[in-house]
């Protein structure tokens, strides 16, 4: 699970993303990170939302209508821009992805960067789509990944992205990812290999 959160907030433009989880019908805090490898922590037992600085008013609507929410601009959305965390933290794009498998709730991702207006854009969301439904089966089937089998697709995905083309290319991600080929390239790596897991 650490690993995941590493993954999707490295290739996702974030600079933080918070994994959270259903239990009985209420959402709790999974897993958190932000950009690098040391800074990913998982919770030994869930946390409840009061208990984490989150845009309360943005994951209780996303929550509630299972709609896939990106915001541009946190700072000027009249929907969000007198949230307490967002002026608090001076977000500016955010996105809210549930994670679904077979008709029920597992979960949200919530992802955000505080530097950059528009960073989930079209591009980012289809990488996105991607890996949150791979996801949401890969937490259904193999409940936050205890069976290792579940883990087969989180390495794979790991050796695709864990920077491997920043060291090839000898480019920093945000460098690959403004690279409207190089970017290409990645999303397909991604659909090839989720093609391999069927």
């Amino acid at each position: 699970l650490k690993r995941l959160v590493y993954i999707i907030v490295e290739n996702s433009g974030a600079q933080h993303g918070i994994l959270l989880l259903n239990k009985n019908n209420n959402l709790y805090v999974a897993a958190e990170g932000s950009s690098g490898p040391e800074n990913t922590k998982v919770y030994d037992e869930f946390v409840q939302l009061d208990k984490i600085n989150l845009p309360l008013s943005f994951i209780n609507y996303c929550w509630r209508t299972l709609e896939k929410v990106p915001v541009s601009n946190a700072q000027t959305d009249s929907l969000y821009q007198n949230d307490p965390y967002v002026v608090k933290n001076m977000v500016l794009s955010m996105i809210c992805l549930p994670i679904i498998s077979k008709g029920n709730k597992i979960g949200l991702l919530y992802l955000e960067n505080n530097l950059i207006e528009g960073v989930f854009n079209p591009s980012r969301m289809e990488v996105l789509n991607l890996l949150v439904g791979q996801i949401s089966i890969s937490l259904e089937n193999a409940q936050l990944y205890e069976n290792a089998q579940g883990m087969k697709w989180s390495k794979m995905l790991s050796n695709l992205l864990a920077n491997a083309s920043s060291a090839i290319l000898d480019m920093t991600p945000a460098e690959i990812f403004s690279h409207k080929d190089i970017y290409a390239l990645e999303v397909m790596q991604i659909r090839e290999a989720l093609q391999v897991m069927d």
